[in-house]
């Protein structure tokens, strides 16, 4: 447990850095010019690394002076640990001679994203790019990776060093690019695994979809807010877990997982048990919000637990996820080049006729998950959320999923009575009630929608 809760602390600062590098990375992007452009993807079978084809033993980087800067800070040495032909893990070589990576952890990671890594992020997001041709991602394990932030992705990789002439446009090139696709990563968050905090396997899987995600944000010249990139990132993560699960006994994918399916924490489980705790930080907080982290929200609250508690509901009620991975092709179209991000794409793939009836019939879902009575044609089929959430001594917050704001201890509703109740929201936040009597809502120019599901 004490694992566990390190591995959710990390999620909490990882959101914040990577809110933070995505605003950095948009005004790198200005700076290069409204002509720059990515370098190009290389990718194919002719590509895919064979046997005899091996990564070099000993690379150079390029650490940038801050996220927003094409500057070089400095070039480092990096020694190979271990590779596949999927991934290759280097280790920065002053951190190595002091304290190595384990052959063993390198391998533990290697093999968990290899087993059900490339089928979640081919099949859920359209791949990943391949700029240099060597058909491989690259792990970096660096001291720059602050305490807790577990791993993050840098945009400026993707652009060619130096400047560009195509087509007759010029535009400036990037000298701290390592013109590669690289996930920079956190030597304590590997060594956890030897703790039970497995969380370095599932980041793997969550930051090759960020190298997938956002090099289509930069050819589409646009970011995906962050309750869609973090929210759809784990839902690689938890997609992998599940695939992982499944193939060690767990329930199989596409079934409804519920409480007795975890007897304990694995490294094919954890990024499940973990998203659905950043579930339980968001939904039983006040205020609380599905697209931001407001103001006064409990601690633990974030737009991990809410953009992969919404985007679950999103894949089951509108992408049949029922079906074993038949949600693929939902996330997939949400994450192309092509397609518009934040509200508006996903009002174009669920046909809804606006954010606040998508937000009703999500709602309608949440509330009604569990208790038996019909589901409705928009359900959340992946999870028992009232009996999965009660696996945890931490977070335990009082009452059971989906946290009435009047129940009482376990499950009692509040005596008979008038009543009003003030108190703050966040932007798409949920305040819900378990009532026994008629319900009066505000006045006409009332900004909350009431969604009555069952009356007692």
């Amino acid at each position: 447990l004490t694992a566990f809760n390190q591995g959710a602390s990390e999620t909490r600062a990882r959101e914040e850095f990577h809110s933070r590098i995505r605003v950095a990375e948009q005004a790198l992007i200005r700076t290069l010019g409204p002509n720059a452009r990515p370098l190009p993807d290389r990718s194919g079978p002719a590509l895919s690394p064979g046997p005899d084809r091996v990564a070099p033993e000993k690379m150079t980087f390029t650490n940038f002076e801050d996220f927003s800067s094409c500057t070089v800070d400095e070039t480092v040495r990096a020694v190979k640990i271990k590779e596949n032909n999927l991934l290759v893990i280097y280790q920065d070589s002053i951190q190595w001679a002091s304290d190595p990576l384990s052959d063993t952890h390198a391998q533990q990671m290697l093999d968990y994203y290899a087993a059900s890594g490339p089928q979640v992020i081919n099949s859920y997001f359209g791949g990943i790019t391949d700029i240099n041709g060597d058909g491989q991602v690259v792990i970096f394990v660096t001291p720059i990776v602050d305490e807790g932030v577990v791993a993050f992705v840098w945009s400026g990789d993707f652009f060619p060093k130096t400047q560009q002439i195509r087509d007759g446009v010029t535009w400036a090139g990037c000298p701290a690019s390592n013109e590669m696709e690289m996930m920079r990563f956190s030597l304590d968050v590997i060594k956890g695994i030897s703790g039970g905090n497995y969380q370095a396997l599932g980041a793997v899987v969550h930051e090759a979809k960020h190298i997938s995600s956002l090099y289509k944000s930069i050819i589409r010249q646009e970011f995906q807010p962050g309750f869609v990139e973090e929210g759809t990132a784990e839902i690689a993560e938890e997609m992998a877990s599940r695939i992982a699960w499944a193939a060690t006994g767990g329930p199989a994918v596409g079934v409804m997982a519920n409480a007795d399916d975890v007897d304990a924490f694995s490294e094919e489980n954890y990024a499940t048990v973990l998203a659905i705790a950043g579930a339980v930080r968001y939904l039983s907080s006040q205020p609380n919000g599905v697209v931001v982290t407001p103001l006064g929200a409990t601690l633990g609250h974030s737009i991990y637990g809410s953009g992969w508690h919404f985007h679950r509901w999103l894949g089951d009620a509108y992408g049949n996820a029922a079906t074993p991975m038949a949600d693929s092709a939902l996330f997939r179209t949400l994450n192309d080049s092509l397609s518009a991000v934040g509200y508006q794409g996903i009002l174009n793939l669920t046909g809804a006729a606006s954010w606040a009836e998508l937000l009703g019939e999500y709602l309608t879902a949440v509330m009604l998950n569990g208790t038996g009575a019909p589901q409705g044609p928009r359900a959340i089929t992946s999870y028992d959320f009232p009996s999965i959430t009660e696996v945890f001594r931490s977070p335990d917050p009082d009452g059971v999923y989906p946290w009435p704001l009047n129940v009482i201890g376990e499950a009692t509703p509040a005596p008979f009575s008038s009543d009003t109740n003030v108190g703050p929201t966040g932007p798409s936040g949920i305040r819900i009630f378990d009532l026994q009597s008629d319900v009066t809502a505000g006045p006409a120019s009332s900004p909350f929608r009431i969604v009555l599901v069952r009356v007692e």
